[in-house]
């Protein structure tokens, strides 16, 4: 069986190649992602490996070399999809390396399995944490539970979406208290959703009185805490909220966007590692279904993700953080 060698500075590029050449019933053997130059003249290219099945006379054997090609064509539709939601040609190749080892031993016999194997592919890279309430409910009980994240992307209304949800399954006092008293509204904001929930509310500040409130709970209280929003040149205003959250033993979610670009989020990954988060928190899955950027800067981070925010309604729109559901968004099946 004759192989050929096809390169081309995308994947997709490469296959258009090989299909072009060797035509629709082309089998892919191999793919691999080389490095050329070094500094700023390194440059990336991709290498496909290919060949022709071999020529076979009976009716039957064509009717299976065709149907081979159709499956290899809704694996490149698939491929595809994921490069037009933002994920990087580095990251398709991780996740189509994945397969090919099936498609070499013909263990992939439909649209359904191949489908299901991508799925089950992406979700291997992907880290969940079961939900506050859950774990409340199995004896879990965190002291203070505090949300950190850059301006705008919703820290105060996924506060509250989160305290609701665990009042449904905590008997004990409640809290919520906010640090935020910069931004206009702020404080406002937290208090009426306190107000709507019948839980008291408290403001704090500075960070002493942050720590003072901390060490006034009582042994069964929670305390939900709002923190203010750091944009991309504030990192003073993190050193000093970081100096407090190394005095209190808390749970922190760092609240990220799914609309922010890769390498926004790649910064504020970095920028928030201060706060040594316990999970993250992606808000606003409503607002985009290109979630390529978010798994992108997600890939290779330790954190599990809590939960995701699907619209601005107090306290429906959020959910658990599910493998299947970021999954469904990804390849735009939902």
């Amino acid at each position: 069986m004759e192989t050929k060698t096809f390169e081309a500075p995308t994947l997709e590029e490469a296959l258009t190649a090989v299909k072009r050449e060797l035509g629709p019933d082309a089998i892919v053997l191999e793919t691999k992602q080389r490095k050329h130059g070094f500094g700023l003249m390194n440059k990336m290219s991709f290498q496909v490996k290919a060949t022709l099945p071999p020529k076979v006379s009976s009716i039957s054997s064509s009717r299976i070399i065709s149907r081979k090609s159709e499956l290899e064509d809704y694996l490149a539709t698939l491929l595809s999809r994921l490069i037009r939601a933002g994920v990087s040609q580095k990251n398709t190749k991780l996740i189509a390396d994945g397969l090919i080892p099936f498609f070499k031993e013909g263990t992939l016999r439909s649209e359904s399995e191949i489908l299901a194997k991508m799925a089950e592919r992406i979700r291997s890279f992907i880290k969940v944490a079961p939900s506050l309430a859950e774990r409340v409910q199995r004896g879990q009980n965190p002291k203070v539970v505090t949300f950190v994240g850059p301006t705008g992307v919703g820290k105060t209304t996924t506060l509250a979406k989160v305290a609701a949800e665990t009042l449904k399954t905590r008997k004990n006092r409640i809290i919520l208290a906010t640090m935020d008293t910069y931004k206009v509204g702020a404080v406002e904001h937290l208090e009426s959703y306190a107000k709507y929930l019948g839980l008291p509310f408290a403001i704090c500040k500075s960070p002493n009185e942050a720590l003072s409130l901390v060490s006034r709970l009582r042994e069964n209280d929670l305390l939900f805490l709002d923190t203010l929003g750091a944009g991309p040149r504030e990192n003073i205003k993190l050193s000093e909220m970081s100096l407090l959250f190394s005095q209190i033993e808390a749970e922190t979610h760092l609240c990220v966007s799914v609309t922010t670009q890769e390498r926004d989020m790649k910064d504020i990954l970095s920028r928030f590692s201060l706060f040594k988060p316990s999970y993250l928190l992606a808000t606003k899955l409503d607002e985009t279904y290109a979630l390529g950027e978010f798994f992108n800067a997600y890939v290779n981070q330790p954190m599990s993700i809590s939960y995701f925010t699907v619209g601005q309604r107090v306290p429906q729109d959020i959910e658990p953080a599910r493998k299947e559901a970021f999954v469904d968004r990804l390849l735009s099946l939902i």
